[in-house]
This record gives structure tokens, sequence and C-alpha cells, in this order.
């Protein structure tokens, strides 16, 4: 699946990037983030549109991908949350991605802000559940049965 899927996103983005340069490139993954989201032949349910993101991110800029996935894991990490984990790294990608690109266009940020709604749109309830601490933590290691010693 995830070979389909970096190939849908790298055709995609070829297309765009043919038809209008580095902003079609852009336009064309932000419109595969919707899709993913809510695609029409399920009903507008689709899933969050995390990985289609990060996808369209490694492709257009390999070092701002980087950069945010050593946020991503180190606050996965360090919180063991899976939302705040995802959340961290896309509420600072535009400003990652202005800092660390050679040509900044007011496309390219108002996408990056576009990215940054709709993910935390997507994440909402889960955000809710996080802050209330109905979520659960990511627990690595060994897990303890009931009744055993906690020597």
């Amino acid at each position: 699946c995830l070979a389909l899927e970096t190939l849908k996103v790298l055709i995609c983005l070829a297309l765009g990037f043919l038809c209008l340069g580095a902003d079609g490139a852009a336009i064309a993954g932000f419109f595969c983030v919707i899709g993913e989201m809510m695609p029409i032949w399920h009903k507008m349910r689709g899933s969050r549109g995390f990985e289609t993101a990060a996808l369209c991110v490694l492709i257009l800029s390999p070092l701002t991908f980087a950069i945010l996935l050593l946020i991503f894991v180190v606050v996965f990490f360090g919180m063991r949350y899976r939302t705040a984990a995802r959340l961290f790294p896309t509420l600072l990608y535009p400003l990652i991605a202005r800092a660390f690109s050679i040509n900044t266009n007011p496309t390219m940020v108002l996408l990056s802000v576009g990215v940054v709604a709709l993910m935390v749109f997507s994440h909402w309830k889960n955000m809710r559940a996080m802050l209330e601490r109905e979520e659960q933590r990511i627990e690595f290691g060994k897990k303890k049965h009931d009744g055993e010693d906690a020597a």
C-alpha cells in the first residue's frame, strides 16, 4: 500500500510540476492530501492524511522532511502520544519550510498553512482526547500481566 500511495503522490506532483512548475507540484500535493482525507468514492470518509502529507513534503523538500521527522521522533518517544507526535511537526511545518527554503513564494506559504489547517481539523477528536487524558500513551517494552509482582 505504501508503494502505491507513494506512486500516486509522485505522479500527481509530477503532473502538477509539468503544468505549473513548483507551484503546480505544491497545489497537486495539497489536493492529494484532501483526496486522502475526503475521498468521494468512500462518502468523504478517509484517513487523516498525515502519511500523504509527509510523502508530499519528502518529495518536495527532503531537508524539511528530515527536520520534521526528527521532531516527530523526539515528540513520539518523549511524550508517547501518537497525536502529539503528528501535530508538533505539522504545526511547525510552515515555519521550517520557510526557514529552509531557497525560493519562498506566497503559494507555498499559503498551501503549507492550508495543510496545517487540514491536519488540525482531521485530528480534532484525537486532540480533545489527548488533552482530557483519554488517549492511550504508547508503551514500549514488556507489559505486566495482572497478578505479577511490581518488584
